[in-house]
């Protein structure tokens, strides 16, 4: 399922309904706010990641088609649109935004999305040692994928992460007590160290 999203403040705050969850009331808030400001680039990806939640993928990506063609340099509606291509089964369009949104070279949420779904294209087509080299990049730059890929068993295949990398995380870890999921995610991540498949100096 889609896991998308950290939207910037909605125009009249409509960000509080999505981290609600409360997807149908973004939708509606943001499409009336489209009508009164039909220009502003974000409030279409917002829109577009709202649908993605819901899996109304084909209108995620007409609104995702809005964001890019008012911003033609957001990287964050490239890596969205991509999961949303993705997961309406156009793998090569998905492929070309998230190499795309990786080359404009966003906020590093954003560009460890691109190349998750990226990965998960390889994954698709049969490439997997560039599936592989996808999800690292991304684990490089959002430690909490980590977790996924060790509940889907991944983790043995993609699991080669150095010990740099570990110690970042154990840093991170004892510097941020703010977000539990982002502690459980970590919490794995660190226990990974102590199992069968221990991370690569």
């Amino acid at each position: 399922s889609p896991s998308r999203g950290n939207p910037k403040p909605g125009p009249l705050g409509q960000d509080i309904y999505y981290f609600q969850e409360k997807y149908d009331k973004v939708i509606e808030d943001y499409t009336r706010y489209i009508r009164l400001v039909p220009d502003k680039a974000d409030a279409y990806r917002i829109l577009g990641m709202a649908y993605l939640k819901i899996r109304n993928y084909d209108k995620a990506i007409v609104n995702f088609d809005s964001a890019i063609n008012m911003a033609p340099k957001m990287s964050a509606a490239y890596s969205y649109r991509a999961e949303a291509l993705r997961l309406n089964y156009q793998l090569e369009g998905a492929l070309q935004d998230a190499t795309k949104a990786i080359a404009f070279n966003g906020d590093p949420r954003t560009i460890a999305d691109a190349y998750k779904t990226r990965g998960k294209v390889y994954q698709e087509l049969g490439e997997e040692n560039l599936a592989d080299n996808d999800f690292k990049k991304s684990i490089d730059l959002d430690p909490r994928f980590f977790i996924q890929l060790r509940q889907s068993g991944r983790y043995e295949k993609c699991g080669a992460l150095r010990h740099d990398q570990y110690c970042f995380c154990a840093g991170f870890r004892t510097q941020n007590k703010s977000s539990q999921k982002r502690r459980v995610a970590l919490d794995v991540l660190l226990s990974h160290r102590k199992s069968s498949c221990p991370l690569s100096p």
